[in-house]
């Protein structure tokens, strides 16, 4: 697959749209675009970006100045790294490149998924099943305002809630410890109650992967 930047880049988009990112983060993430294809040059091929060339972007003054001279606002400047970032890593994800051309040290996020495709990024480290000693509801109706935050629809949030929750009660059926680890979720997720519906036909891959996001997005 040999793509130009701003082709990957109407592809992200799309598949933003399938993850149920409403039109105004799109909007923005849009903008975000302009700003990295003036930079990199849209017609360059993905494939072309390397390491060094990405430590620039973050290091330059189209990143990190207005068109005024004056500096950008902090939060607008690690929004659009983000967004990169996040581009990146889809890209890996998808095929399109071998690795993400990220700067060493650049924050990782939530996106990132482990080469042996754990679900966490602690290796076998425990972790808390919870977020905090918070009770089950309380730590759901958290994460549901955080993705209200990062512009989720309600569809998806009530998606994604329902997902996670039938997860968890198959997860502590199966592994009542009060911590777990990577490969704990990574079995249940394989367990033919999560890969195959009530009738015993096989979800879609669709269904597994936005099963696999809800999560992911939750543990870590």
């Amino acid at each position: 697959m040999s793509e130009t930047l701003r082709e990957a880049a109407k592809a992200y988009i799309e598949h933003l749209k399938t993850q149920g990112k409403t039109e105004r983060t799109l909007c923005t993430y849009g903008k975000d675009f302009e700003q990295i294809e003036a930079f990199f040059d849209a017609e360059r091929k993905l494939t072309g970006i390397l390491v060094p060339h990405v430590g620039k972007f973050f290091k330059s003054d189209a990143l990190l100045k207005l068109s005024s001279g004056k500096e950008r606002a902090k939060p607008t400047v690690e929004k659009t790294k983000r967004v990169l970032r996040m581009f990146l890593i889809w890209a890996k994800e998808t095929g399109r490149i071998e690795k993400p051309p990220l700067p060493k040290g650049t924050p990782m996020g939530r996106s990132v998924k482990k080469e042996d495709k754990k679900m966490t990024n602690t290796a076998n480290s425990p972790f808390r099943l919870l977020h905090g000693p918070e009770p089950f509801e309380q730590a759901v109706e958290a994460f549901g305002r955080r993705l209200a935050a990062d512009g989720r629809s309600p569809n998806t949030i009530s998606t994604y809630l329902h997902d996670l929750k039938c997860f968890v009660v198959m997860l502590i059926v199966r592994h009542p410890e009060v911590t777990t680890t990577s490969d704990m979720l990574d079995e249940t997720l394989t367990a033919p109650a999560v890969l195959r519906t009530v009738s015993d036909a096989p979800h879609s891959s669709a269904s597994l992967h936005r099963f696999k996001v809800a999560v992911r997005s939750f543990f870590t």
